[in-house]
């Protein structure tokens, strides 16, 4: 049988051919290593972001036989934010002790929220005791507890997504492979990629929302059965 010459490199471009796709076919894909990586780190997924109430406690003198006294009302703690300035003191009487209070806290932060329509005071909690001297000083002779505000959630924060303080900010995405190598003795391959944020909810908007972005990299190993990542 007589073989011509175009036959042979014929023969010789299809063989090379073959084991080319061999050796490519193990090669990790950006599309292969897309879907393993959206399994692997379950995207999309929320973002969560945590809206914390004001910490605001207000000192009262204490009771006989050191009780702890007549807690604040939540008309004192409005009479408070009403003012232009926060000292760290609030309706001193030297002859009365019992109308002495002493405030301390995030008030601002307070009248911010209130005026967003988020939050609203409560009620009032008993917290630590303390001596104090007329100036609302430490170290003092005069022995009280403060008194510490407990807010709750408005309607309003409810229909924007706010519960148990917390809300959904935005959705983390798989933004882009931005780059694979391959290491085709040990069947390994390391994957660069980023993720974004996206969609940023209402209530994240409120607070001012900035896109997240963040680069991440991944080893994965072929097994017989495919790709996996360690």
């Amino acid at each position: 049988m007589k073989i011509t010459f175009n036959k042979v490199i014929y023969a010789i471009v299809i063989v090379i051919t073959f084991l080319s796709l061999c050796s490519c076919s193990n090669d990790l894909t950006r599309d292969k290593a897309e879907i393993l990586i959206l399994e692997k780190y379950k995207l999309p997924y929320d973002e969560v972001a945590n809206f914390s109430p004001p910490i605001i406690s207000i000192w009262t003198p204490g009771g006989w036989w050191d009780q702890p006294g007549r807690p604040p009302t939540i008309s004192l703690l409005e009479d408070i934010t009403k003012t232009e300035t926060y000292s760290s003191t609030y309706g001193i009487s030297t002859n009365n002790w019992e109308s002495v209070y002493f405030a301390k806290g995030e008030f601002e932060l307070y009248k911010k929220y209130k005026e967003m329509g988020l939050i609203k005071a409560q009620s009032f909690r008993q917290g630590q005791s303390a001596m104090l001297d007329r100036n609302g000083n430490r170290g003092g002779d005069y022995c009280g507890y403060y008194w510490d505000c407990v807010f709750s959630l408005t309607q309003k924060a409810n229909e924007l997504g706010i519960n148990n303080w917390q809300y959904k900010a935005a959705d983390w995405i798989l933004d882009d492979i931005t780059g694979i190598f391959n290491n085709e003795p040990n069947k390994t391959a390391e994957v660069e990629f980023t993720i974004k944020t996206e969609n940023p909810t209402k209530a994240a908007n409120l607070f001012g929302w900035h896109e997240k972005k963040q680069t991440k990299k991944v080893l994965f190993k072929l097994y017989d059965d495919g790709w996996r990542i360690e």
